[in-house]
């Protein structure tokens, strides 16, 4: 009970670790150091369990107090704060149980030779293999908690290394799975020289022990070691911009749930107005300007009138038109106005205050803006009349969007001779030795499209921005950079504004382009490719900032072109390890051999040194036929001299337990040199010997075995 209430405790206080290490109140960027280190009671405290519903019940146990403890600000969701965090919770909480189980697996496949070995210093590659299969479980454990329709990526270990970025630049070859798995596997190898400090210090094979812990803790230095080289050069060259792309973001600080629409939008306009004003005292034009997610309320399209007219001092429409600059603002669309359906869209106004199309939100945030199996009647019915939340909400968007604006700065640059000419051409000249003059003009000046004086972007929504399922999507449409518009004004606490801004920032990284985020209460900035922040308003601030965001090249990544191959290998690996073992098991010799051989019972009959004879019953397997009985003459172990010689077989027989059986003799006790052999024995007849020179009779004892087929167990 003791022991169990340690594994408990460390599991609990694994969970605070993690927490501490990720952004929190303490510390806004978290803390790398601790993250190596958050993992090691909880390992400890599986490695310890004794069964799976152990191991489960830990690990579960070590997620919640992960997600209590960092992402308790979900209970200021309004009017359905508790449900969105303890729904998200639960749901957290048995996806890491999971985790636990298939770590604990190869615990439980080890048999007690192999712990023996271990033990005694002979086995070299027993650490090796849980550490590693420890740090693919965790990978594969992450992947799954931040992807799909119930993806949640907060209180993962990759976000405590956001502050390390020479170590996080390798997110562009492995995605941030890659540095959840050299995390875990540091965490893994620290555990390890704990247990064996703890266990086997004074141990004769601690020596050995130690060689092979010397062994693992090579491998994650030798992985960050390399990270290290990769990330110095991406950090320090991450090459030069193409274009600047003039960019407004404004950070209005206004909930749309407390503040009424015409207000908002007249401070929006307000920080607007400023920041244009900005730009022109430094001879600058604007190319784009960002609202935040939730600004308008009246669904589009069909509201293009309404917002021609309202707010009433100056129309949004007429607002849009005077600055001359296009704009992305967070709305709603009627995807289908008929059945209700619709979408948490960024809605695209043109330089002319024209209404021009919009981008639907695909990764909903589960529990907040939809409800999972909300078309189940039950659930339907919990959500509409118990909760009293509505169980419609938002649906995902149904096509990805790239936007393409024109650049104010390169309208009067001419498209370089080289842009979409073909690798070869011809130049003739007629019969008369004249030239085509079509042809010639086609190299005194290029009348394609000039691709430096347009800007393509995506804008993908509120947390959108932390899910490479749907970023590697618009990034591959041909987006030159990310813009993100996001409201989490609803959570009233800085906290959650700086753990999403960090789960965002890998963006920028992994596809090596720049993110700029929009956000209605913070963290609003603009992100290097590189992974510095060029630009920033702080949480909670009404601002905004003028921007002239640079825009690099686009070199697709090894992330951009794989996704997300090195955590659906860690689960390829994971799956295809258990289910070879458990086919190993399946056909195991142990369970595939014939019963040919039969259990025999043995009995055999000795005398005591007081020349009482007795019986012993033994229980032995035969590899082949039944024994016959033999000749007295031709049994082993005989001497001339009378006097028994077990051969070596007797001994390896009497070495085994002995067993009662029905037919066969039952086993007396020696107890007293007067007492003779119980009913049911063997009789064995005392021949008499020809005496010694000392006047002692020496008594040759007959053996008697009697074999009885039981059955393979």
């Amino acid at each position: 009970m003791i022991s169990f209430i340690l594994q408990v405790f460390c599991s609990v206080f694994s969970g605070l670790a993690l927490s501490a290490a990720i952004p929190s109140s303490f510390y806004i960027f978290g803390i790398p150091s601790i993250g190596l280190i958050a993992l090691i009671p909880l390992y400890t405290a599986i490695c310890r369990s004794r069964s799976f519903h152990e191991a489960f019940f830990l690990t579960s146990l070590q997620v919640l107090t992960v997600h209590l403890t960092s992402c308790w600000w979900l209970g200021n969701f309004r009017g359905f704060g508790i449900f969105a965090l303890g729904a998200s919770a639960l749901g957290t909480a048995f996806e890491g149980g999971c985790c636990g189980l298939f770590f604990f697996a190869l615990l439980s496949y080890r048999t007690r030779t192999d712990r023996m070995k271990e033990l005694a210093g002979s086995d070299h590659t027993g650490m090796i293999k849980r550490s590693i299969w420890f740090a693919l479980c965790y990978t594969a454990w992450e992947y799954i908690k931040s992807t799909g329709s119930m993806g949640f990526p907060w209180g993962t270990i990759f976000m405590s290394s956001y502050r390390w970025k020479l170590i996080t630049q390798v997110s562009d070859i492995t995605g941030v799975w890659g540095i959840t798995f050299l995390f875990s596997l540091t965490n893994a190898a620290a555990a390890e020289a704990v247990q064996l400090f703890l266990r086997k210090r004074n141990s004769e094979h601690f020596s050995s022990s130690l060689r092979q812990l010397k062994s693992l803790i090579k491998l994650p230095a030798f992985l960050f070691l390399l990270c290290l080289v990769y990330g110095t050069w991406n950090y320090l060259f991450p090459g030069n911009p193409v274009k600047h792309v003039n960019t407004v973001i404004v950070q209005q600080n206004r909930d749309p749930w407390e503040t009424d629409e015409s207000e908002t939008l007249k401070v929006t306009m307000n920080l607007t107005s400023q920041a244009l004003e900005n730009l022109n005292d430094r001879n600058l034009e604007a190319d784009l300007v960002l609202w935040s997610e939730g600004v308008l309320s009246h669904k589009f399209p069909g509201s293009e009138g309404f917002y021609q007219d309202y707010p009433a001092k100056e129309s949004l429409s007429s607002f849009i038109k005077n600055t001359g600059t296009p704009f992305i603002i967070g709305g709603d669309t009627a995807i289908d106005r008929k059945r209700h359906i619709n979408s948490n869209s960024a809605i695209f106004y043109d330089a002319k205050g024209k209404y021009s199309g919009f981008y639907s939100k695909m990764q909903l945030v589960p529990f907040a803006e939809y409800i999972p199996f909300s078309d189940n009647a039950f659930i339907k019915y919990i959500m509409d009349d118990v909760v009293q939340y509505g169980s419609d909400g938002w649906e995902p968007g149904f096509q990805h969007v790239l936007f393409k604006i024109p650049l104010k700065s390169a309208r009067h640059e001419e498209t370089p001779l080289n842009i979409g000419r073909e690798s070869r051409a011809v130049i003739a000249l007629d019969k008369n030795g004249n030239s085509d003059s079509s042809v010639t003009e086609q190299y005194k000046k290029n009348k394609a499209e000039n691709p430096d004086a347009f800007f393509s972007f995506t804008t993908p929504i509120c947390f959108e921005d932390s899910f490479t399922a749907v970023c590697r999507q618009l990034y591959n449409s041909g987006s030159e950079a990310f813009m993100n518009i996001t409201n989490d004004s609803w959570s009233k606490t800085p906290v959650a504004e700086y753990q999403h801004f960090v789960v965002a920032s890998f963006l920028a990284i992994e596809y090596r382009t720049t993110l700029v985020r929009c956000c209605n209460s913070g963290y609003s900035a603009v992100i290097l490719p590189n992974g510095k922040i060029a630009a920033d308003l702080m949480p909670f601030t009404t601002d905004a900032m003028a921007v002239s965001v640079p825009v690099y090249q686009r070199k697709p990544t090894v992330f951009a072109v794989f996704g997300d191959y090195f955590a659906l290998s860690a689960i390829f690996i994971i799956i295809a390890a258990v289910f070879l073992r458990a086919l190993k098991e399946f056909i195991s010799p142990e369970k595939l051999k014939v019963p040919a051989s039969a259990k025999i019972k043995i009995c055999i009959v000795t005398e005591n040194k007081a020349g009482i004879s007795t019986d012993e019953a033994e229980e032995t397997e035969s590899t082949g036929p039944q024994l016959k009985e033999e000749p007295e003459s031709k049994k082993p172990g005989r001497r001339k001299t009378g006097k028994t010689v077990p051969s070596s077989e007797e001994k390896e027989k009497k070495s085994l337990p002995a067993k009662k059986s029905g037919r066969t003799a039952k086993k007396t006790s020696e107890t007293t040199e007067k007492k003779t052999v119980k009913k049911g024995t063997a009789a064995v007849k005392k021949t008499s010997g020809t005496a010694k020179k000392d006047g002692t009779a020496s008594k040759k004892p007959a053996v008697r075995r009697t074999q009885k087929k039981t059955g393979d167990s």
